[in-house]
C-alpha cells in the first residue's frame, strides 16, 4: 500500500452524483488542522504543519507537528467525541471550521503511533492512573496476584 497525499481527490461545487466506490464529505476551508493525544483527562496538542519526507523514516507523510495549547474546547470536544465509542486514549485529528465556528472530527486513532520520546512519556506517565480510575478491581485483581495490593497502600 503506497501513502497517496489526497492524490485522487476532488472539490465539487453543487449537485453531484456519487459514482460505486466515491465516497463524499465536506470540504472545510481552514490553517488550522491539530492532533490530540489524550489519556483519561490529560491531553497534549499539536498543530499540523508542512515537513519534509524522509523516505528512510517510519512515516511517508509530508507532514508533522509542532506542539501547541490545549484548550479547553479541545478539550471537550475530543473528550465527548471519544466518549461516544468508548475510547479511553488515543490520538484524534481535529479542524477548526472558521465558518461555523467549532471544530470537525477528522478521525480518532485507538493506537496512536507513539513516535518521539515526548509522547511516549506522556502516555507511560498517564496510561497507569487512567487505568486504576477506569477499572479499579482488574487492577486490583492483578497486584493481588502479583503480591501487592494497591488499597492497602
Amino acid at each position: 500500500f503506497e501513502h497517496q497525499e489526497g492524490i485522487g481527490f476532488r472539490v465539487q461545487e453543487g449537485p453531484f452524483r456519487l459514482e460505486p466506490g466515491e465516497f463524499a464529505a465536506e470540504f472545510i476551508e481552514t490553517d488550522t488542522e491539530r492532533r490530540v493525544w489524550w489519556v483519561g483527562n490529560h491531553f497534549r496538542a499539536a498543530d499540523r504543519v508542512k515537513r519534509q519526507n524522509d523516505p528512510a523514516g517510519p512515516c511517508r507523510s509530508r507532514w508533522g507537528y509542532e506542539v501547541c495549547e490545549v484548550t479547553e474546547n479541545m478539550k471537550k470536544f475530543v473528550k465527548k467525541e471519544a466518549d461516544a465509542v468508548g475510547l479511553d486514549f488515543g490520538a484524534a485529528d481535529i479542524l477548526w471550521d472558521p465558518a461555523k465556528g467549532n471544530y470537525v472530527m477528522l478521525e480518532l486513532n485507538s493506537a496512536p503511533a507513539l513516535d518521539t520520546p515526548q509522547l511516549l512519556e506522556f502516555f507511560k506517565a498517564h496510561i497507569e492512573e487512567m487505568l486504576v480510575e477506569r477499572f479499579p478491581d482488574v487492577v486490583n485483581f492483578v497486584e493481588r496476584r502479583n503480591g501487592r495490593d494497591r488499597r492497602q497502600a
